[in-house]
């Protein structure tokens, strides 16, 4: 069963609803928590495979499957998978993918019961290609 979880901050120049629409624009049926701790938000998300299909669409849509995977396969441990997404594109529903950001990123995490899993989504989200086309396996 495929789990996933979303953080990014909540600046105090940012209105936190703008930010939960923008999260659940990306990720429709994610559940939103907001946490504060010492003045300073983070936002909190959960959901399920169902949550990534806008996700998987941009990306598809965007035509940025090779970068996608290779950032996919690239942070994987304990049968999940970590990335980060630009904050300021994720607005203008865009994935840019980013390490960090001043302006702020949001931290998504995919975990899996078993590798086989975690592959078998990472396929379906950005699957190989052969010149710029996904690959039938």
């Amino acid at each position: 069963m495929t789990e996933v979880e979303i953080e990014t901050p909540i600046y105090p120049t940012e209105n936190q609803e703008k930010i939960s629409e923008m999260i659940k624009t990306l990720f429709p049926s994610i559940e939103i928590e907001i946490h504060e701790d010492e003045g300073k938000k983070l936002l909190k998300a959960y959901g399920d495979k169902k949550s990534l299909e806008k996700l998987r669409e941009r990306i598809w849509e965007q035509k940025i499957l090779d970068t996608s995977r290779s950032v996919l396969t690239r942070n994987r441990e304990n049968n999940e998978t970590e990335f980060s997404i630009n904050k300021q594109t994720a607005v203008v529903n865009k994935i840019n993918f980013k390490e960090s950001d001043i302006l702020g990123t949001i931290d998504i995490k995919i975990k899996e019961e078993a590798p086989e899993e975690l592959d078998k989504t990472i396929d379906w989200i950005a699957p190989e290609t052969e010149e710029g086309k996904p690959i039938e396996k």
